[in-house]
């Protein structure tokens, strides 16, 4: 790879990536106050025109790896939705009116943007070639962060040491990634555990009920047990001043809810394959992954 040359390319083809600094100062009001906080919308357009810098980067390596290379494989990766719907998918969901009609044309924009990507890799397809367009998560909307673990803390069911989580002194922790992962300490009766669970699933603060359901898991990759938040609520991991306050991000997708929103998205077109699912139909991943392992090994499906 070396005679690719990609620090001159990314000067030259790309740009300077600038990364999801621009959301952070969008939420912050560098860009002046957002809409939502009764902004004129001039700190969208600020960040929609940054979204569109870096969407076009992407863009950009896309084509040149295209045009320059003769790789049998080439994923393509397009962040524009993903950053447009934290910001603005629960504004959009949870108001009305104008606002509403706001808030979806700022979403448009940025599949907009994901639109002009995949139109590249289309006019550069010959009938040789399949594509296949997928996306790893939806979004549901939030209202609240939650800190679970610093509610656990103020209530002596977890320890830390060093600023990090104790697992071996805490009786519950939620996993710092934001999994959904719970874990309850090895040594814990069964009494312990139905106990805190018990006072879990009862929480309600600030007038809000928190979490929905635990679900056991067979996995300790996902913790001994699964936890699904109540409808608006983002469970964090960290620890903050506050236990719960406003979100910043009106989009999420942490968890799995259940919601139809997290469903992911999976079509596939091509001389060898042809995939495009009912809308509304709902498939196993199963069926995405060995989709895949087709289309990487060439096969004919």
């Amino acid at each position: 790879m070396k005679n690719l040359r990609i620090d001159k390319f990314f000067h030259s083809e790309v740009g300077v990536f600038i990364g999801r600094a621009y959301g952070r100062l969008y939420r912050s009001g560098e860009f002046g106050r957002p809409f939502y906080e009764g902004g004129n919308g001039r700190a969208e357009e600020i960040y929609l025109d940054l979204l569109k810098t870096v969407s076009n980067s992407f863009t950009s390596l896309n084509m040149w790896l295209i045009n320059a290379c003769s790789f049998s494989v080439i994923i393509s990766y397009q962040p524009c939705i993903d950053e447009a719907s934290h910001k603005f998918y629960g504004w959009w969901k949870n108001t009305e009116g104008r606002d509403k009609e706001y808030f979806w044309n700022l979403l448009k924009q940025a599949y907009t943007y994901a639109d002009n990507h995949l139109g590249c890799i289309l006019d550069k397809m010959d009938l040789r070639d399949n594509i296949i367009v997928t996306s790893d998560h939806g979004i549901y909307s939030v209202s609240y962060d939650f800190f679970l673990n610093d509610y656990l803390k103020q209530k002596k069911m977890l320890f830390c040491n060093g600023g990090k989580i104790d697992a071996n002194k805490s009786y519950v922790y939620y996993h710092p990634a934001e999994t959904g992962a719970v874990y309850f300490n090895k040594n814990c009766t069964e009494k312990e555990i139905k106990d805190i669970k018990d006072k879990l699933l009862a929480l309600v603060f600030d007038g809000k009920k928190i979490i929905k359901q635990l679900l056991k898991t067979n996995s300790k990759v996902m913790g001994d047990y699964y936890l699904i938040p109540e409808d608006e609520i983002n469970i964090r991991a960290g620890f903050d001043a506050h236990i719960i306050c406003k979100t910043q991000k009106s989009g999420c997708h942490t968890v799995y809810n259940y919601k139809s929103s997290m469903r992911a998205i999976c079509f596939v077109c091509g001389k060898n394959i042809c995939f495009l699912p009912e809308s509304g139909k709902e498939i196993s991943y199963k069926v995405i992954r060995n989709i895949l392992i087709a289309f990487v090994l060439d096969f004919s499906i």
